[in-house]
């Protein structure tokens, strides 16, 4: 009836929230300002999302690391708990929530004419994701598809429908994921 979302959030949305902390330990134990170098701030993208997966069946999670910065190497260890990690993410969970009204709206319904909710995407996998959801709809979530085929699924679906094309097989997970310069933030 109605598909609505950010084009401009993702995963990484959420790896940027950690790494922005991260940075931001390193600033008061070392007093030096990682968040400047892009390779630097590449590897701690790398334990972010890490943090973040873990996250989602933990508690807490410990970080830990080795970098390089102007010619002398650092170390970091910090615990980071799912209660900061929630609090980093409200913003972005909240705008999800915003879009699922808005979709809501253009179908001329409410959350009372759903029935059924199927979770898809990785960041459903995140606990507080789907209590918001639940509260929000009053549903207990589905999760039979795997998160991530579904979102590639449902994007080759909806590029064949607005291109008005039609095929009887579909090409699925051509490419998942961001490539190229991307991994260095460029």
């Amino acid at each position: 009836l109605s598909s609505t979302g950010s084009n401009f959030l993702g995963g990484d949305d959420f790896d940027e929230k950690i790494v922005n902390w991260l940075v931001d330990q390193i600033r008061i134990k070392h007093s030096i300002n990682v968040g400047v170098d892009k390779i630097v701030r590449a590897k701690l993208r790398g334990v972010a999302e890490e943090a973040k997966i873990q996250l989602s069946v933990e508690t807490s999670t410990q970080i830990t690391g080795v970098f390089e910065f102007e010619k002398s190497n650092y170390t970091y260890s910090e615990v980071l708990t799912r209660k900061q990690f929630e609090d980093m993410i409200l913003d972005l969970v909240e705008s999800t929530i915003a879009k699922t009204k808005e979709a809501l709206q253009a179908a001329n319904c409410s959350p009372k004419d759903i029935s059924r909710l199927l979770l898809v995407g990785g960041s459903t996998r995140i606990p507080m994701v789907r209590e918001l959801l639940i509260k929000e709809f009053n549903l207990n979530p589905e999760f039979y598809v795997d998160p991530d085929l579904s979102v590639s699924l449902g994007a080759t679906m909806q590029a064949a429908l607005a291109s008005g094309l039609y095929f009887e097989d579909i090409v699925v997970d051509v490419s998942p994921h961001t490539l190229g310069v991307g991994a260095f933030g460029e």
